[in-house]
């Protein structure tokens, strides 16, 4: 009698593990507490990265096309740290916030989406880029000025 009462929570145990493991078979369907393991096999980060600076405090990068991917992250390094711009499905973005007269280093990794999580290339597509030390200023000369009743109205020409 003592052998069966040690062996009955053994045999009770392996009873669930088997009907858990036949649910799953007759089904497809996993039983709580289980989860479904989905290979994720990671992308391959973009190459070709180029740049050039459309306004002082903007930047246009661009860089190759990675075939299979959901879409691409766009870093900016700010001291030793990666810090997130934005996401595109494009292979361009224009990166802004940038400080005047300064080289900045720009990453972007390329990502697959599965289950709404994204996977994203391990290596960075990177390059640096500089700003200009000035932001444009465009003058405008009045036409004709006005006194109204809140205020002034001022005409110009661009």
């Amino acid at each position: 009698m003592k052998k069966l009462t040690k062996l009955l929570p053994i045999m009770f145990a392996l009873m669930i593990l088997f009907s858990f493991g036949a649910f799953a078979e007759e089904t497809g369907e996993i039983p709580d507490g289980e989860q479904n393991i989905t290979e994720v096999v990671l992308p391959a980060a973009p190459t070709g990265f180029s740049t050039y600076t459309t306004n002082n405090a903007f930047v246009n990068v661009s860089w190759e096309a990675v075939e299979g991917v959901d879409g691409y992250n766009v870093y900016v390094k700010r001291g030793d740290e990666w810090v997130f711009d934005q996401t595109t499905e494009k292979t361009q973005a224009l990166v802004h916030d940038l400080l005047l007269n300064s080289k900045h280093v720009v990453g972007i990794k390329s990502f697959v989406e599965v289950d709404g999580v994204k996977y994203e290339s391990e290596e960075f597509c990177q390059g640096t880029v500089t700003t200009a030390d000035f932001l444009p200023v465009t003058i405008y000369l009045f036409n004709k000025t006005k006194s109204v009743k809140d205020g002034i109205k001022l005409v110009w020409e661009p």
